[in-house]
């Protein structure tokens, strides 16, 4: 009777297994079983026999950074005594620990095929750079045999990037000469319309305030022209094109001080109208 109650259960256990099968089978559109010389079943079951010692290799890594992190906080300048006694406790306790970790690794080393070799606490404990952490190859993870490990893909990398965001910045860029280009020219028609409209309604001072406003501005936007025009002629400039574009300033150089010349004269002219005004 103990041997068909066993029976029955270890029977209703395997029928709830293989239900569980099924229903992720069916969750996730399984249609293809593997077999005993399929690749994927045979890479499940190589690390099915390796998982054991891949944990151990992860637990020891995890231990030995985490030491090494308390020793370069310990010798940092500025660290208090009482902040370096309690390094020193963490760090004894992290030695113990990593004692029974690599224990447990060298335990488990060599039945790996192929063997893997073994370590000893002065050679882990000694590791200060992740390049020197031999035992990263044996994880699960192959960190050292990863692309971005190399420098110069590393590199390589970093250039393809700056190359990526500068022909996105080349087209905001393009969007901005367009925007300038046409708010100089929206600026001076605005302001040559007010002016006119100043003089049609007979308003003769305020046409004549806003024709030197007009020729104070209209200044100021030659000059962003003058520069828009050195833009289009640039090699390689990908933008649009206006259909008339020509420098007002002809080949002069013009740079921040003549703009700072403009604006004081305009200040000095507003200042003498204030002054006839009192």
């Amino acid at each position: 009777m103990a041997i068909n109650a066993e029976y029955a259960l270890a029977l209703h256990r395997y029928e709830l297994r293989l239900n569980e099968v099924a229903n992720f089978e069916q969750n996730h559109n399984i249609t293809e079983h593997w077999t005993w010389d399929h690749p994927q079943y045979n890479e499940a079951l190589e690390y099915v026999r390796q998982r054991t010692f891949i944990w151990a290799v992860e637990e020891l890594e995890g231990l030995v950074v985490q030491c090494l992190a308390e020793l370069s906080k310990a010798n940092l300048a500025g660290t208090g005594y009482k902040m370096q006694k309690h390094l020193s406790k963490a760090i004894t306790r992290r030695s113990t620990t990593i004692h029974t970790a690599l224990e447990r690794y060298n335990k488990l080393a060599p039945r790996q095929c192929p063997p893997r070799p073994r370590l000893n606490f002065a050679d882990v404990i000694g590791y200060s750079t992740f390049r020197e952490f031999e035992l990263l190859k044996y994880s699960c993870y192959n960190i050292l045999e990863k692309p971005w490990m190399k420098p110069l893909n590393r590199e390589m990398s970093m250039k393809f990037f700056r190359l990526v965001q500068s022909r996105e910045e080349i087209e905001h860029l393009n969007v901005e000469v367009r925007q300038l280009q046409a708010w100089v020219d929206f600026n001076d028609d605005k302001l040559q319309m007010a002016m006119l409209t100043f003089e049609a309604n007979g308003m003769d001072n305020m046409a004549a305030e806003m024709h030197e406003w007009y020729l104070y501005q209209h200044r100021i936007n030659d000059i962003h022209r003058s520069h828009l025009s050195k833009i289009y002629g640039l090699m390689g400039y990908t933008g649009v094109v206006p259909s008339c574009v020509k420098d007002p300033m002809g080949n002069q150089d013009h740079n921040d001080e003549e703009l700072d010349e403009v604006a004081s004269d305009e200040v000095l002219r507003l200042s003498d109208t204030l002054e006839h005004m009192k």
